[in-house]
């Protein structure tokens, strides 16, 4: 688990890129059955699910988006984004109330925690860093920590954070109702102006509106799951 590496007070940068060498050999493998788990397989903890999710999804889009480099950078950043709030992921993704003061803040910094974290463990790639720290701004301005908007916004943390976008519906909080992957992406083309509309077109095109692992109702009134 990602949790574990992050946290390590040793050198972990080639476990962390191991790690997501191995999910995508897993992806490469076996794709469909990647993203069909990230539509039904949620009987783990948030801060151990989200990670190898993102990463699937990143592998699902980066074909899309520049060559081999891209790629590389974008698995490296999608496996470990979250190291700065580990400690509080699983709590915040099922609140039993309403965020405090200091919550709050601990979500507006996570960003940077992250970085401080990764650095701690060996990771030196400030690409990989700039990533990181915006994968919560938004081309529009209204994102976070910084409110960057348009150009300084790198499109790489755009990607990291549709996808965090997408598993925050298709992956079931307290507080939160499930979205059927359908509706969550009908919802995300609303929000062409944080992610960029061409983000979001190759986001859809490439997943597709009944991706693998969804649940949809056959004309004799039949249940099935789409593979």
């Amino acid at each position: 688990c990602c949790t574990r590496v992050c946290k390590s007070p040793e050198p972990a940068a080639d476990r962390i890129t191991g790690m997501a060498a191995a999910a995508r050999k897993l992806y490469a493998e076996h794709g469909a059955a990647c993203i069909a788990a990230i539509h039904f397989r949620h009987n783990k903890p948030v801060s151990c699910l989200h990670p190898p999710y993102s990463l699937f999804l990143v592998e699902l889009l980066a074909p899309a988006f520049g060559g081999p480099d891209c790629h590389t950078r974008l698995s490296h950043a999608a496996l470990p984004a979250n190291p700065g709030m580990y400690e509080f992921q699983d709590e915040w993704a099922n609140p039993q109330s309403p965020f405090t003061d200091e919550q709050r803040q601990q979500v507006r910094d996570h960003p940077e925690a992250s970085v401080q974290r990764l650095k701690a463990v060996g990771v030196d790639d400030p690409l990989w860093f700039a990533i990181v720290r915006q994968h919560h701004e938004r081309a529009d301005g209204s994102g976070y920590p910084l409110g960057l908007a348009d150009d300084q916004v790198l499109n790489e943390a755009l990607l990291i954070g549709l996808i965090d976008r997408y598993l925050s519906f298709v992956m079931p909080r307290v507080n939160r109702k499930w979205t059927h992957p359908t509706a969550a992406l009908k919802i995300i083309h609303e929000d062409a102006g944080a992610y960029r509309a061409s983000n979001i077109a190759t986001f859809i095109k490439r997943l597709g509106v009944y991706p693998p692992g969804t649940s949809v109702r056959l004309a004799n009134g039949d249940v099935a799951v789409v593979t």
